[in-house]
């Protein structure tokens, strides 16, 4: 029998999360909830799960401050983390962190870690790690313990407290810059010593404007320019050229003195951008400074939203605590913040970069602290977290749990009022009829539970069950024989009632080891009465 009502296809994960509050201007391709979920696949998932690295916490539960997965040597893997102890530890594998490479730390820093050294086939591989407090500690090779950065050859400006906030490598150098005595300077070492400032120099960025310098990245322009991309809070960006080989050709150049950056932490490299957090809470990319309007790549209204969200729900007062990640492997930029009257980074904003325009979401699931990339077995790269609890939690694990517990992944429809199909719906009554969703193939079991508004006024809830794809036949499942291929997609329908001008769904998944993935809801209708 052939249906004889409207039916409203609904297609997912075009355009993520939105912070728009104004219902009549949210598109029917976003979402007004978004939370544990993820888009990377085309659909909308539930988001992977997590595990622990180490079974048991760390000795006094610290907070894990940062995190870097180290290689010594090509075959040498340690994972090194920073404490609120003031500890930086070392493991091997075993998940103990049973060496302190270092103790008597700040404990109260954003740590940041540079690789560097190898500077010539003889010398060790080196990382160093600044937290604007103590003086830069250098890691060689396998080392078991980290040392001060070398005094005779560091700026004579890095004393006492007076030490750099953040570092990077560019160029075939070691940069430093953020000490409170010259905030605006940056300092270099030469070519042939990642530890030698001396035989380096610094330059003196814009020193008349902004409070401090406070990251830095290298970058390569389209035009293939070896480029430094700086940033002050609460306002300054600037662009240092250091592609000419001779140093005295250097040029310093301002991008913006309207926006700037918030945390050593808070600007990454995306692909061929750099998205960076600001001191007003917006996520921009460098891009669109550099065209001159904030409409280069079509983000600004997406970003202007989304600003107004991360304000409203976010501890700004912990902004310079922000720690940004970008995972190349899914095309995700991470950034991990507060939520309101938190003190730990507590919740994820996620950019999904697999579209033209970048897709919002959020975890709520995961404290990160920190977040960062770590080389798995199989030598990709997935995202590790410390949390505040003396555990490193390693993430995008196929299993949908978070170290054998459960967790709820959630996403919501706006409040439409299906104008998009037939503007005459706009101030028409919508009678519901039913609610269908097209999964893409699944390998277990989940139910889907939905719960239905009427202009903003929950009705009832209503749930799907996605079953295995596949029957037992014999001694195979038709889900990998070729009576039933993996790539058939089901539909699971469920009537819903009540009426109203306005209707939306939010779907949800609590169970153990469930998974969904949905591509397309479709709701089916009647129209009543204008109103």
């Amino acid at each position: 029998m052939v249906y004889s009502g409207n039916v409203a296809s609904l297609t997912l994960g075009l355009e993520g999360l939105t912070g728009n509050q104004n219902v009549t201007q949210i598109r029917p391709t976003q979402l007004i909830q978004a939370e544990n979920v993820t888009f990377h696949t085309g659909a909308i998932q539930k988001e992977e799960g997590a595990t622990k690295y180490n079974s048991t916490a760390i000795s006094g539960t610290p907070t894990i401050l940062g995190g870097w997965d180290w290689w010594p040597t090509t075959v040498l893997q340690r994972a090194i983390v920073y404490t609120d102890a003031g500890t930086l530890l070392r493991d091997t594998g075993d998940g103990t962190f049973g060496t302190t490479l270092k103790s008597g730390l700040a404990t109260s820093v954003v740590p940041v870690f540079v690789e560097g050294g190898d500077e010539v086939a003889a010398n060790n591989r080196k990382l160093f790690i600044f937290n604007g407090n103590d003086p830069v500690q250098v890691l060689s090779g396998d080392g078991t313990t980290t040392s001060d950065l070398n005094t005779a050859t560091d700026p004579a400006d890095w004393t006492g407290t007076n030490q750099p906030t953040f570092g990077f490598a560019h160029e075939g150098r070691l940069w430093g810059a953020g000490n409170a005595n010259d905030p605006h300077r940056l300092y270099y070492t030469s070519i042939t010593d990642h530890e030698d400032f001396l035989a380096g120099g610094s330059l003196s960025i814009y020193p008349g404007e902004g409070e401090k310098l406070v990251a830095g990245i290298s970058f390569k322009g389209r035009d293939e320019r070896a480029l430094i991309v700086a940033f002050k809070f609460p306002a300054g960006i600037y662009i240092i050229d250091t592609s000419d080989p001779t140093i005295a050709n250097w040029s310093v150049a301002r991008l913006s003195n309207i926006f700037g950056g918030v945390s050593v932490r808070g600007a990454i490299m995306i692909d061929d951008d750099i998205l960076f957090f600001d001191s007003q809470g917006n996520i921009n990319l460098i891009s669109q400074i550099s065209q001159g309007d904030l409409g280069g790549r079509e983000l600004s209204t997406l970003i202007a939203d989304f600003g107004q969200f991360i304000r409203e729900n976010h501890n700004l007062s912990r902004l310079p605590n922000i720690r940004g990640m970008y995972d190349p492997q899914k095309r995700e930029a991470h950034f991990s913040l507060s939520e309101t009257s938190q003190t730990i980074n507590n919740r994820r904003v996620i950019l999904d970069f697999n579209r033209e325009l970048p897709r919002f979401r959020r975890n709520t699931r995961d404290v990160a602290e920190d977040i960062w990339l770590r080389k798995d077995a199989d030598g990709i790269q997935r995202p590790a977290a410390g949390d505040n609890a003396g555990f490193v939690w390693t993430l995008d694990q196929t299993a949908r749990n978070k170290d054998g517990a459960a967790y709820t992944a959630t996403f919501q429809l706006p409040h439409m009022n299906l104008q998009h199909i037939d503007p005459s719906l706009a101030f028409r009554r919508k009678n519901g009829q039913f609610l269908q969703i097209i999964l893409e193939p699944e390998v277990e079991d989940s139910t889907i539970f939905a719960n239905i508004f009427w202009d903003g006024r929950f009705s009832e809830t209503v749930a799907f069950t996605s079953g295995v794809i596949g029957t037992a036949l014999g001694t195979f499942t038709l889900d990998v024989h070729r009576l039933g291929p993996l790539n058939t997609q089901t539909t699971r329908k469920r009537r819903v009632r009540g009426s109203g001008l306005r209707f939306s769904a939010e779907f949800f998944n609590s169970g153990l080891d469930e998974n969904f993935t949905i591509s397309e809801v479709l709701f089916y209708f009647t129209v009543g009465s204008e109103r």
